[in-house]
């Protein structure tokens, strides 16, 4: 097991507003189905490992391993484009040094009748797009991982503001 700073543990995008994260998570923790696990998690860097914790353990908790390291992967790329989403949206409120930001994301994971559905939730306004990334480039290929790893993923708008981006993999 990783040491990680304290973090919330569970949250739901359909919870009503809570003073804190921790009284989200908690209402989260005793309403959430099984098959269906979420955490809202401050937008900086170095929460990524603890989403790729959270989905590893999820699958796990399914009996489905063999496909944790794929799906690490898919919810690590597309965390780090919401991370980097937020920071467009409060820049002069990030801070990934301390973690002292405004901004979060929501990592959803729901387990269907024959796929794994992951879905992140950021602040920002604008879509994700897959680019061509130079051989020399260290970035860049983050969403061509994604589309290759699922069998579907995109962006939802939500009334309530954001977007969500999903991307679902088939159940091994």
């Amino acid at each position: 097991m990783h040491a990680y700073p304290q973090r919330p543990s569970c949250s739901c995008p359909d919870a009503p507003e809570y003073a804190t994260l921790q009284q989200e998570n908690l209402a989260c923790r005793q309403a959430v189905a099984p098959a269906r696990s979420c955490i809202v998690l401050p937008a900086s860097a170095v929460w990524v490992a603890a989403v790729r914790e959270h989905t590893r353990m999820f699958l796990y908790r399914h009996n489905l391993p063999t496909l944790a390291d794929d799906a690490e992967l898919v919810v690590s790329e597309i965390a780090t484009n919401a991370i980097k989403a937020t920071a467009d949206v409060f820049p002069s409120k990030q801070s990934s040094e301390t973690g002292d930001q405004v901004g979060v994301i929501r990592v959803c994971l729901r387990m269907l009748s024959t796929e794994l559905r992951i879905e992140v939730w950021d602040a920002g306004h604008a879509a994700p797009r897959r680019r061509e990334a130079r051989p020399d480039e260290e970035g860049g290929r983050g969403l061509f991982l994604v589309e290759l790893l699922t069998t579907t993923w995109g962006t939802i708008w939500p009334p309530t503001g954001g977007k969500i981006v999903f991307a679902s993999m088939a159940l091994k």
